[in-house]
């Protein structure tokens, strides 16, 4: 609406001094104010056309006349877009002035506010869910399998077995775990020696072995009449109550055998702290049961029961919320409180971006001059005057009214000589 009325204002002008200028014609030199209106008039006239012919003549050629030096901006069209080029990316937008521009903003702390913030919506949260299904999901441990058996083979090869000892020879002795192993043994033997069997069997093996005894004289006459006297079944009940009474001495709190028998059962087992042949037994052990747990066959089983495990704490509705939040949320308050990891990672980043700018800095004025290149002459003119053009058409009438002005000073001059 203003370039319509700037432009119809223009063209009023030019009516005024034209009008003007015809109306003072039989007064110009009968009267002076008639001979200044009439120079006014007609400075301004020609004033206002030759501002019109300038502007129009930076467009196109001036009432389509193929006037010399007329129609410039399209005959220039190249160096005009060659010099917008130029400005762009050697002032408005060189890499000096986007390296500073980037060196006053704070982007690490930017993008953790940013993601502190984000970090608490609904959708954010489903999102990381929804991400973190997926990678479990599709997560294989086959390639991983063999460097998994390696590490877990070089990790458990090289514990020592000996602390083990010790803690176990410590634990044995101060939890009294010797007694209670000896009671049990003895509880045992006990249930075993009170077996009828085991009666008979005390009882044949007793008659046996006499009976292999080489005796003459009255010993043998003195044998003989015992096992007359004696059959199987006492020798079997007499040994049975002498074993039992050996294993309730052996159970009897304080009992003098007892605590022989601790004390044998104590000094074997610190000892086995620094035994050679225990050591070595458990190092065969340990070998064996490296072997058959690192398969990758089990290690494949006990590896996707996590995975499983862990897609079934993934479908938790608030797993992310109450586990993955926190722990973000955590570290970006670390990082925050860090002066020297921020500039170190702004120092980066500002590094990333300015290396991308310097390899492609020169595509700003290519798709510059690409954008302006799409437009042809008509276009291009036509979004000029639309900026441009209310500015233009004040030219015109500037031009008139300067040129009027003038002319009434020059009339009036001229008066004054005269």
């Amino acid at each position: 609406m203003k370039k319509v009325q700037s432009r119809r204002l223009a063209g009023v002008s030019l009516a005024v001094m034209a009008g003007g200028l015809a109306a003072t014609f039989p007064f110009h030199t009968t009267s002076a104010v008639g001979l200044l209106l009439h120079g006014g008039f007609e400075a301004g006239l020609v004033g206002g056309l030759a501002d019109w012919f300038a502007v129009t003549a930076l467009f196109r050629h001036p009432l389509g006349i193929p006037i010399p030096h007329t129609r410039l901006l399209p005959r220039n069209r190249g160096k005009v877009t060659d010099a917008l080029v130029s400005m762009i990316e050697t002032h408005l937008l060189n890499k000096e002035s986007i390296e500073a521009r980037i060196a006053s903003f704070h982007l690490t702390s930017k993008a953790l506010d940013i993601a502190a913030a984000e970090i608490q919506r609904a959708e954010v949260q489903a999102a990381i869910s929804g991400v973190l299904k997926d990678a479990v999901w599709s997560f294989s441990w086959d390639p991983y399998l063999p460097w998994m058996q390696d590490e877990l083979a070089s990790l458990a090869a090289g514990v020592d077995p000996k602390p083990l000892l010790t803690i176990a020879a410590d634990e044995i002795l101060n939890s009294r775990h010797d007694e209670t192993a000896l009671d049990f043994m003895l509880g045992k033997a006990e249930q075993w020696v009170l077996l009828e069997e085991t009666r008979k069997l005390f009882g044949n093996m007793s008659i046996r072995a006499i009976e292999r005894i080489e005796l003459q004289g009255m010993m043998a006459f003195a044998v003989n009449a015992f096992l007359g006297f004696v059959n199987e079944d006492k020798l079997g009940s007499i040994l049975q109550n002498l074993l039992l009474s050996n294993i309730e001495s052996l159970r009897t709190e304080g009992h003098p055998n007892r605590e022989k028998l601790l004390g044998a059962i104590r000094r074997e087992v610190d000892a086995m702290r620094d035994s050679e042949g225990l050591l070595a037994a458990l190092e065969g052990w340990k070998a064996k049961l490296i072997g058959a747990l690192l398969t990758p066959e089990r290690l494949t089983s006990v590896l996707g029961g996590l995975q499983s495990k862990l897609l079934e704490a993934l479908e938790q509705p608030d797993f992310v919320a109450r586990y993955i939040v926190p722990l973000v949320s955590r570290y970006i308050d670390k990082l925050r409180g860090d002066d020297a990891a921020l500039a170190a990672s702004d120092r980066w980043v500002r590094g990333k971006i300015m290396h991308y700018v310097e390899e492609n800095h020169s595509l700003i004025g290519r798709l510059v001059r690409e954008n302006v290149d799409k437009l042809d002459d008509e276009t291009l003119i036509a979004m000029i005057e639309d900026k441009a053009g209310n500015d233009l058409q004040w030219i015109r009438v500037n031009g008139a009214i300067c040129g009027f002005l003038i002319g009434v000073v020059i009339e009036g001059v001229r008066l004054l000589i005269v």
